[in-house]
């Protein structure tokens, strides 16, 4: 009896009873309920009438508009994200490719997620909340729909073979675990896995050949958008990766997402000339293997050198030089001016001491004190003095416990980097005593802290008028203001780096809203912005393109009308609503090579640029293949459009047959 009793006043008892009370009053017409995962981080039984009891008012108030049922967090995060391999709790949103880390053993950040703008944009409250349901409905919304896109049955899915899921398996292997391809005939591979054997030679035509279709569902999709190129060395060779994001219409949802894709990261056309020609020219002729050129490339964005201003100037498109580069100069002013250049000459110290304490000698001895490791100031790093500096205040004692780096003189200079101009400088590897380290503690090692939080905001996901705010706040920050006047004009929107200054202000103005306000100049340089010349996101009627007057007396007229029609303004702009994918810095090619130097490493420098590049762009474009496009790949779907790509060579086959006849280098011989 207790247990019937329970089971009668259980929330799904009293959910199933409302809801079929409701259905026979005609009031849930539109309403579908199921059962209540209450183990979930969705609900609990407290809230659960309150959301019965919301959505019911909901349905209430919106007619006909149909709710979708609550879906668990658990639930949201397996159709959303997919777990990055390597990475610990590290996921990626499958809609805005995205990267996070769950953090705990809940779902809160990663729901968090879909209140971005690149992402669905809904207010995320919690659970209990009264407008919790309201809000996710757009989430839930995509999660019912994709579900019901996808077959509830295997019988309905295309079987894949046993022989793509080991092409699959293998390629795997060596694309995301940075493995070299010859383990495919490691014997100790082939024991320890269930995959099928396979030829060395056989899986490097795989990988060339799923390379190659990737590249072709690109181009399918491939828009307009932004170019972002930066520049890698590695065993003698100079390549160069260029990242392209558009934005494109959503046939599902009716949204603009950011698509983005590894076009290219290979060596440059003419590799004896590094100068703007050579680049514009390997630039133009990636992109003529993906469409016309000039229509793809509406903005490059690239690190502020000598070399890129002119490039874009060549290919006649506007510039935004990488903010992080920007800010990375900047630092590198401040941190010789501040404090009257008392900070530079502690960090001077601090680099000699570290240089000293990385002997052979000194680390062992330094063990017997503590397990820190020294750090040297590395140039190639945009925080390296601020992260030296961290490590030295955790390894001060000890190295006064050493005795080896008090009251020493000019016999034990050591050969440090200089800061700005280059070059070497011998300081004495004294360690900071007395007021000096205190002064180091208590002024100067907040003020690198700081700028070490700047340097991670600025590797965040922002659009341009958020980078712009960053360096403003940057520039006026309680810390770092009134201390090197370089550094505050570097971080100025007019800084002569800026050289496409009426282009990043028009781009700032649309972005916040308020495109009615730009000058001609910026008009004239935000012209390819203009919807018109985005047939694919809007419809004709939106393209509407701005008089030259925008005080004109037609305007006034159309403004009036739309008032008294209305009771408001019309406020619908002539350019592009959505102008995140233009990305204010180089960041996203960075860390392409710095997964580069994962697969480039030292006993694979004789691997061949074409299965380079076919290694890199597969890991790149991850969310570009799967086992279907393996299972295709084999059953020879797109054997004719790789044909009409090679044809010079006869075919794809011909031309990974010539590779192999010419003894083509792979990954197998060390060269040193």
């Amino acid at each position: 009896m207790r247990k019937c009793a329970k089971s009668l006043s259980s929330p799904w008892h009293e959910v199933s009873f409302r809801y079929e009370q409701g259905r026979l009053e005609g009031r849930f017409s539109v309403l579908t309920m199921e059962k209540v995962d209450y183990n979930s981080d969705l609900s609990s039984d407290n809230d659960t009438g309150a959301a019965v009891e919301s959505q019911a008012s909901a349905s209430v108030s919106k007619g006909s508009h149909k709710l979708f049922r609550a879906v668990s967090n658990k639930a949201l995060c397996a159709w959303g994200f997919q777990l990055m391999p390597g990475g610990d709790k590290m996921y990626q949103c499958k809609r805005c490719k995205a990267i996070m880390k769950q953090t705990g053993s809940s779902y809160g950040n990663l729901v968090g997620h879909f209140g971005t703008k690149t992402c669905f944009r809904v207010t995320i409250v919690a659970s209990n909340h009264p407008d919790y349901n309201a809000n996710m409905q757009p989430v839930w919304k995509a999660y019912h729909e994709d579900m019901k896109r996808k077959p509830s049955s295997s019988l309905f899915r295309p079987k894949i073979s046993k022989w793509a899921n080991t092409i699959f398996g293998w390629i795997e292997l060596v694309v995301l675990a940075n493995n070299a391809v010859r383990i495919c005939e490691d014997m100790v591979y082939r024991r320890n896995t269930v995959m099928e054997d396979i030829a060395r030679k056989t899986l490097r035509k795989y990988i060339i050949k799923l390379a190659d279709i990737v590249g072709l569902k690109v181009r399918e999709q491939i828009g307009p958008g932004n170019c972002i190129i930066d520049g890698w060395s590695s065993a003698g060779k100079h390549y160069q990766g260029i990242i392209h994001r558009w934005p494109i219409r959503d046939t599902h949802s009716g949204n603009i997402v950011i698509k983005k894709a590894l076009l290219s990261c290979q060596p440059l056309l003419d590799e004896t000339s590094y100068s703007s020609e050579s680049h514009a020219e390997s630039i133009n002729a990636c992109y003529e293997l993906f469409g016309d050129a000039d229509n793809l490339v509406v903005v490059i964005t690239a690190d502020n050198t000598n070399t890129n201003p002119k490039t874009a100037r060549i290919m006649q498109k506007p510039m935004i030089g990488a903010y992080c580069h920007r800010l990375n100069l900047a630092t590198r002013h401040w941190l010789n001016d501040a404090f009257d250049g008392d900070l530079m000459k502690n960090l001077e110290t601090i680099n000699a001491v570290m240089v000293r304490a990385s002997s052979l000698k000194s680390r062992g001895k330094l063990r017997s004190y503590t397990t820190y490791v020294p750090t040297i100031q590395n140039r190639t790093r945009w925080t390296g003095y601020q992260d030296m500096a961290v490590k030295y205040i955790k390894l001060h004692d000890p190295l006064l416990q050493t005795g080896d780096y008090v009251d020493l003189g000019d016999d034990h200079l050591e050969d440090i980097d200089v800061n700005i101009k280059g070059g070497k400088k011998r300081v004495r590897p004294n360690i900071l005593q007395g007021p000096t380290l205190k002064r180091f503690k208590d002024s100067f090692l907040p003020c690198l802290q700081e700028l070490q939080k700047w340097f991670i905001a600025v590797q965040t996901e922002m659009d341009l008028s958020e980078a712009m705010d960053l360096f403003e706040c940057a520039r006026t920050s309680n810390r770092l203001k009134d201390q090197s006047h370089e550094f505050e004009e570097r971080l100025q929107e007019e800084h002569e780096l800026v050289k496409s200054y009426a282009f990043e202000q028009g781009v700032r103005k649309i972005i916040t809203g308020k495109s009615e306000e730009m000058n001609q100049a910026e008009r004239n340089a935000c012209r390819p912005l203009l919807r018109s010349n985005w047939p694919n996101l809007y419809s004709v009627e939106d393209n509407e393109e701005p008089s030259g007057d925008i005080n004109s007396p037609t305007k006034f007229m159309k403004k009036l009308k739309s008032t008294k029609k209305r009771g408001r303004p019309k406020t619908c702009s002539a350019f592009i609503e959505d102008c995140s994918w233009i990305t204010p810095t180089t960041v996203e090619v960075e860390r392409l090579f710095s997964k580069c130097s994962k697969v480039m490493t030292a006993d694979r420098r004789k691997m061949h640029p074409r299965i380079f590049e076919a290694i890199v762009c597969l890991k790149e474009n991850q969310e570009w293949w799967d086992v279907d496009l393996v299972q295709d790949m084999l059953a020879g779907h797109w054997d004719t459009r790789l044909d009409e790509l090679y044809s010079g060579y006869g075919s794809i086959d011909d031309y990974i047959e010539k590779m192999d006849s010419n003894d083509i280098e792979d990954d197998d011989d060390n060269e040193f």
